[in-house]
């Protein structure tokens, strides 16, 4: 799964501080511009958003709007997220149908895969500052949902001009075999 577009707007009580305007990408990206242009930021938009759906932070004030392609479901799914202060809206849709649609409170209605009722969509309620992307991600009730929270995971944001790797050194055991599990997500076990 990969972005395929993403629009960004930061919402701060007092005013529309930053933006980013619908930017497209590929299979592969070359982000290039000069300093304070914004090129780190769009990484930032990213991390921040995968965080959201791996629970490892709260969404900060936004609104997101980003489309994915899931080349395992040949799927667009086109995801919303408004954050002031908490939650207000996340919607989740794939090739155009709603399969995610939440408001403020957590309340919202969620798409089950396997229920044999007519209507698919059933209620849900989660915290206010949580994604339900983290809650509901189950593999076989929510397909798409659990597809994001793949995504989420699989991501990796580490800044240039940091200590990247300055901290330890590791060696590649091609084989895999009595090689202890590195940690990637961290810049310095890199």
């Amino acid at each position: 799964m990969y972005i395929q577009s993403i629009k960004y707007e930061e919402l701060l009580p007092e005013k529309l501080d930053w933006f980013l305007s619908d930017t497209v990408f590929n299979d592969v990206n070359l982000i290039v511009g000069k300093n304070g242009t914004g090129k780190t930021r769009i990484l930032n938009i990213m991390s921040c958003l995968a965080q959201v759906f791996t629970n490892k932070r709260e969404p900060s004030n936004g609104h997101w709007e980003v489309t994915f392609w899931d080349s395992d479901t040949n799927s667009k799914l086109r995801y919303i997220l408004t954050v002031l202060g908490a939650i207000q809206k996340e919607h989740l849709s794939v090739n155009g149908e709603v399969v995610l649609d939440r408001g403020k409170n957590g309340i919202g209605r969620l798409k089950y895969e396997k229920i044999s009722t007519k209507d698919k969509m059933v209620e849900f309620k989660c915290g206010d500052k949580q994604s339900a992307v983290f809650f509901r991600g189950d593999e076989i009730q929510h397909p798409h949902v659990f597809a994001l929270q793949k995504w989420g995971k699989s991501l990796r944001h580490y800044y240039f001009g940091s200590t990247f790797g300055h901290h330890d050194v590791k060696f590649h055991n091609s084989s895999g075999e009595g090689a202890p599990k590195e940690d990637d997500t961290s810049p310095d076990k890199v």
